[in-house]
């Protein structure tokens, strides 16, 4: 089984340590993956060399985690970051629920991602339900739990309404760290233990840093794919379309 943490941050914008340290350890700690959160000013080129370097140790992918004022605001910074990073990521800056309808809507949009108790707050069930059937990824990061000074009690009965609602619905979902050092990278264990904290239970824990990551991954993968056209179509060579149809 591969584990993914795909919502991490370095140095390159609001992390404390360099991404090589951060995948060092994450290597250590038994990822195949790890997606930085750098990416909605820093341009991907950057770690080409760095791809290179981990291409048989970790897999490296570049996020942009957008927080828009407005559902114009959001659509113009997805249009922007869309053929720059692997994944797009949305979080509500703003108290209407409308950037989160219309992201989940947006095909554009991979991640709907939740870390805080107003986040967690903001969705319930019948958002879950519109995610699932959409095939829209919803991230529980763990962050705010392992970090100090904030009320656990209070995120961990918001965060533990959230993912029943969140389980019950059977929406894809993906555990991350939301780590900004390699101080606050977990094990997959780890996180799977803060998860049943919050009501999700192991088995969904796990393939929340497994199964629905690497569909992401691969997503990401076939987009950067010359023949790739949409989903479910890509254009084939004259030999591979012969032997596809032996």
């Amino acid at each position: 089984m591969k584990f993914y943490d795909l919502g991490v941050s370095s140095s390159l914008s609001t992390g404390e340590d360099a991404i090589e340290t951060m995948l060092d350890l994450a290597i250590e700690l038994g990822y195949s993956g790890m997606g930085f959160a750098d990416f909605e000013e820093n341009a991907p080129k950057i770690i080409k060399q760095l791809r290179k370097q981990y291409q048989d140790k970790c897999g490296i992918y570049t996020r942009a985690t957008i927080v828009p004022r407005s559902v114009n605001n959001m659509k113009e910074k997805v249009k922007k970051l869309r053929n720059r990073v692997d994944f797009i990521a949305v979080k509500s800056g703003s108290d209407e629920k409308n950037i989160y309808i219309n992201a989940i809507l947006d095909k554009r949009v991979d991640i709907i991602s939740l870390s805080d108790p107003k986040e967690f707050g903001s969705l319930d069930y019948s958002h879950f339900k519109m995610a699932r059937e959409n095939v829209t990824v919803i991230e529980i990061s763990t962050q705010n739990l392992i970090r100090e000074g904030i009320q656990k009690s209070r995120l961990m009965r918001i965060m533990s309404k959230c993912c029943v609602q969140l389980v019950r619905s059977k929406a894809p979902f993906i555990l991350t760290s939301g780590a900004k050092s390699k101080w606050e990278l977990r094990a997959p264990g780890e996180l799977a233990a803060l998860a049943r904290l919050v009501k999700i239970p192991e088995k969904n824990a796990f393939a929340a840093m497994s199964l629905h990551p690497e569909k992401l991954v691969r997503k990401a993968e076939m987009i950067k794919d010359p023949n790739y056209i949409m989903a479910g179509v890509r254009v084939v060579s004259l030999e591979e379309g012969e032997q596809n149809g032996r």
